[in-house]
């Protein structure tokens, strides 16, 4: 499942005013929703939306609440991840209360409404289901269909969600209004990843094959697949070298492991590392150290220095100066 994204959609909102936020909302999620206040004298919303590729990223924050009553359906699934406070959401007679450092994943073809409580701050993710279902063959190597209904979700799993998190914070840090520049490309390839494997672990039935052990590749095989990473002039994504080799993921992740004694996602952030250095160290090494770091998919600077440090020791920036 390749990612290729060429231009950002971003989106942002500050208003006291209903029939603005109504509005927003409604373009933001993709479908109808009739946002009402938890309390008319007072309504404060705060939110940006990105389109990115397959995803929809909107961020939202209500100091005094809000209400969102759905009055459609749209076939996509969602994650929806509490930064502060708590968020409700209702399925017929069923309903899911999240609070601080959970999330809730659900279909949005079967979701009722949300109720966002004062001060809640929230992140949703979406993709459409197709999308994840082409994830799920390529992480299984076989046919997947999603159900349609796959219930009210929470989520707890605290190191997931950190990772979800700082991989938003790092799209809305590098993302511009008009093009998506490598690192954040990157970043996003890593988001949709995360936010995918949550929901399939979530998705009863998955979370079986799982644990299934795939069949083990020949030596030949994982020599062609590092062949074809050492010859991307960009950062490429775990499902990408999985497709190119022809094997699902899990196939790859025991390759790596049991001939490379390491997991594909360390090896490709090696082989990153490598290109930077191999820039800086080139006479006509092109722009600065940043622009070269974002390049290769770095879009937090300070880990990068801190990961380059550690695999070289030096720092990147004199690295440049001994050239």
């Amino acid at each position: 499942m390749s990612l290729a994204v060429a231009t950002a959609s971003v989106t942002t909102l500050s208003s006291k005013d209903i029939d603005e936020t109504r509005a927003y909302m409604r373009s933001s999620l993709g479908r109808r929703v009739d946002v009402q206040p938890l309390d008319r004298k007072c309504f404060d919303a705060r939110a940006s939306t990105r389109l990115i590729g397959p995803l929809r990223v909107v961020a939202a924050s209500f100091d005094h609440g809000m209400e969102c009553p759905f009055t459609d359906t749209l076939d996509t699934v969602s994650m929806c991840i509490v930064k502060r406070g708590v968020a409700s959401f209702h399925r017929g007679e069923t309903s899911l209360e999240i609070c601080t450092g959970t999330a809730a994943i659900y279909n949005s073809a079967t979701l009722v409404g949300s109720l966002f409580h004062p001060g809640a701050d929230t992140c949703i993710v979406s993709l459409a289901k197709a999308d994840i279902e082409a994830f799920a063959e390529t992480l299984f190597d076989r046919r997947i269909l999603l159900p349609t209904d796959i219930g009210l979700t929470r989520i707890t799993a605290a190191i997931g969600l950190r990772s979800i998190m700082a991989l938003t914070t790092a799209i809305k840090e590098t993302v511009p209004t008009d093009a998506v520049p490598a690192a954040a490309s990157h970043s996003l390839a890593l988001l949709r990843d995360a936010a995918m494997m949550s929901i399939v672990e979530a998705v009863p039935g998955y979370r079986d094959w799982l644990d299934e052990r795939p069949t083990r590749q020949p030596s030949w095989q994982l020599r062609q697949t590092l062949d074809f990473i050492a010859a991307q002039p960009a950062p490429v994504s775990i499902h990408d070298v999985a497709k190119a080799a022809g094997i699902g993921v899990r196939a790859l992740q025991l390759a790596f492991q049991d001939q490379l004694g390491m997991t594909p996602h360390s090896y490709l952030k090696r082989v990153r590392l490598e290109a930077v250095r191999s820039a800086l160290r080139a006479p006509d090494a092109p722009g600065t150290v940043g622009k070269i770091a974002r390049h290769w998919g770095f879009s937090n600077m300070t880990r990068f220095v801190a990961e380059y440090e550690q695999a070289f020791g030096s720092r990147p920036s004199r690295r440049r100066r001994d050239r």
